[in-house]
């Protein structure tokens, strides 16, 4: 049996956003059979999770700002900075000497990938939470931004066939993205569903439609914007808009103009909320990966209304599973769930949780 994990991951693990949930609920989940380490690096205002566990040990939690990332850039520059600005010599050549110590190294979010192409050792494993060539092809057509985009994939794909890795993905598509982009094999994993998703009540219904995210983040942001400019208007009179999650500046909050917009902030649990509103709207343009945010809302028998690049990677098919990509889609789909019964949202989790595969990483025979 393999004793021991040593994962070094590009955040904090903690349930501020979905792939730092992923991680802090992985680890929790390997430790029911595992001895973990864990090394994060710095992120502003993120701590790590409290694991309480005497299986769970973090070990480091390595400097970054600004400065720095610029000089990390400057030691690999025939990487794409967005792989390299977290590669530190020092690093480097600590995890060296310790890794041997470990069955499997377990390099998370392709941030931190390039530190695997450089350290020999037999079970080494990559998590791709998303494909980044993919999510950099989505942004604007300049000319810039193509030369950008290829310098990515590039160097996505150097870091990926270098490391000499086991590659795993959160979703079919990605996984076939990187067999026909790279010509790499993956394996698919699911994620994990907390209990206080998949037990999450549906007692009442709420006049609201939701969004959910971490708003820091620019696609997120750019969805809600999107949101308040163009389907304010098409809320029901007496519906409201609830905007679930942190890292919202004061301006959009405050504004006067969207008086019909409830901002919740961040939310240790906010699956309440999201089951007891008519919908989750989520008008995402750019990014790439798995939605949780999509996945999450389902498992609460929330109806979901999402473009193209919101709902893809998730094979479930269902009425209430709504694809819309313009005004007109949208404002059709949000008449359409306005006066939902809990009894058809009850449904729709049931068959959702019933459906959703549960394949996870800590059930593959590579760790076994």
């Amino acid at each position: 049996m393999k004793q021991s994990i040593l994962i070094l991951t590009a955040f904090p693990p903690n349930n501020k956003t979905a792939g730092q949930n992923y991680t802090k609920n992985l680890i929790i989940q390997l430790s029911n059979k595992y001895h973990i380490d864990f090394i994060n690096f710095q992120y502003k205002n993120h701590k790590q999770y409290d694991f309480k566990s005497s299986r769970v040990r973090f070990l480091k939690e390595i400097p970054l700002d600004d400065t720095m990332k610029l000089l990390n850039v400057t030691k690999l520059p025939f990487v794409h900075p967005f792989f390299s600005c977290r590669f530190s010599l020092k690093t480097l050549k600590w995890i060296r000497q310790i890794a041997n110590k470990y069955q499997i190294l377990y390099f998370d979010f392709s941030q931190i990938f390039v530190y695997a192409t450089m350290i020999k050792h037999q079970n080494k494993v990559l998590m791709c939470h998303d494909i980044i060539g993919q999510k950099y092809s989505r942004k604007t057509n300049h000319f810039i931004s193509k030369l950008n985009q290829h310098f990515v994939q590039l160097s996505e794909k150097l870091v990926l066939k270098q490391a000499n890795s086991r590659i795993f993905c959160l979703n079919e598509k990605d996984s076939n993205l990187i067999n026909t982009h790279y010509g790499l094999k993956s394996h698919t994993v699911d994620l994990i569903l907390e209990n206080h998703v998949k037990n999450c009540v549906i007692d009442k219904l709420n006049n609201s439609y939701c969004l959910f995210g971490s708003w820091n983040r620019p696609e997120n942001l750019e969805s809600l914007i999107w949101v308040l400019k163009n389907l304010y208007d098409k809320i029901p009179p007496n519906y409201y808009i609830t905007v679930i999650g942190g890292g919202l500046n004061n301006e959009l909050i405050d504004n006067k103009k969207y008086d019909r917009v409830k901002f919740t902030g961040f939310l240790v649990n906010p699956y309440p909320i999201i089951a007891s509103s008519k919908a989750l709207l989520a008008p995402l343009f750019n990014g790439a990966g798995v939605k949780v945010k999509v996945i999450e809302s389902l498992a609460c028998g929330t109806p979901v209304i999402g473009t193209d690049v919101a709902l893809e990677g998730i094979t479930f098919k269902h009425h209430l599973f709504m694809r819309a990509n313009s005004i007109e889609d949208f404002s059709r789909s949000i008449q359409r769930v306005r006066d939902i019964s809990l009894d058809e949202k009850r449904a729709l989790k049931k068959l959702f949780l019933a459906q959703y595969p549960k394949k996870q990483f800590s059930d593959d025979p590579f760790i076994k």
